[in-house]
C-alpha cells in the first residue's frame, strides 16, 4: 500500500481539511480562512512559502476546504491552516474561535 503522505517531485499535492464548531463539533460552513505568512501556509523544504485564500480553494462539504499545490523539490512539505469563526457560547455570549491544523508531506526524487 502507497503511503498516502509521500510524493515524487513534479506531482500534485491535495491539501485538505475541515473546520469545526467548537461547542458542537460540527462541520462549518461560515468559516474565514485566512492562509497567510504570518500563519504559515504551505512552505517547502527550502522555506519559500505560498499563500492562498478562501476564493482559491475548492468547497468539497461542509467545512471542507482543499486546493493543490505541485511538489517543485525534495523534502518536507507543511501547510499551517487557520481558520476564525464566531460562534455562541453554553451563556449565549459570542465568541471568535480560532482553528489551526498543521499537516505535512514528504517529496523525494523519482
Amino acid at each position: 500500500m502507497a503511503d498516502p503522505n509521500l510524493y515524487n517531485v513534479g506531482e500534485r499535492i491535495v491539501w485538505g481539511t475541515v473546520f469545526y464548531r467548537p461547542v458542537e463539533s460540527t462541520p462549518v460552513t461560515e468559516v474565514a480562512i485566512d492562509l497567510t505568512t504570518c500563519s504559515g501556509a504551505v512552505t517547502s523544504p527550502s522555506g519559500s512559502t505560498t499563500t492562498t485564500t478562501i476564493g482559491s480553494m475548492r468547497h468539497r462539504a461542509t467545512g471542507r476546504y482543499e486546493f493543490d499545490t505541485v511538489a517543485t523539490e525534495p523534502g518536507r512539505w507543511s501547510i499551517k491552516w487557520q481558520g476564525d469563526t464566531t460562534y455562541l457560547d453554553e451563556n449565549g455570549d459570542n465568541r471568535t474561535y480560532t482553528m489551526i491544523e498543521t499537516d505535512f508531506v514528504d517529496v523525494v526524487s523519482p
